[in-house]
């Protein structure tokens, strides 16, 4: 996916995730964001997009002056094959016979 504009980035590899684009600047907000993400979730894809632009005339938000107030985020993770029979049967997980 392209980026359609300087705050919106689409990762698709570990490398990315590493060596992000120089030319790209985000503030302390973003970049929280983006290290908690993919340390806890390890993201194949993550999108991270700063809408705060989109919030800045409504009442909560007079007399902010942060750029970095609304994120949206999407991402998507493989996640490893799970041994249902470690899990409660609490969590409805049934083994296939």
């Amino acid at each position: 996916m392209l980026a359609r504009s300087f705050t919106r980035r689409t990762f698709s590899s570990t490398a990315a995730f590493l060596n992000p684009p120089l030319m790209e600047h985000h503030g302390p907000v973003y970049s929280a964001i983006h290290t908690k993400l993919t340390t806890a979730l390890e993201p194949t894809t993550l999108e991270i997009v700063n809408e705060s632009h989109l919030h800045a005339g409504h009442a909560a938000m007079q007399g902010v002056s942060s750029t970095e107030t609304h994120f949206r985020t999407t991402c998507s993770a493989i996640v490893p094959s799970i041994n249902c029979s470690r899990l409660s049967s609490t969590l409805g997980c049934m083994r296939s016979r």
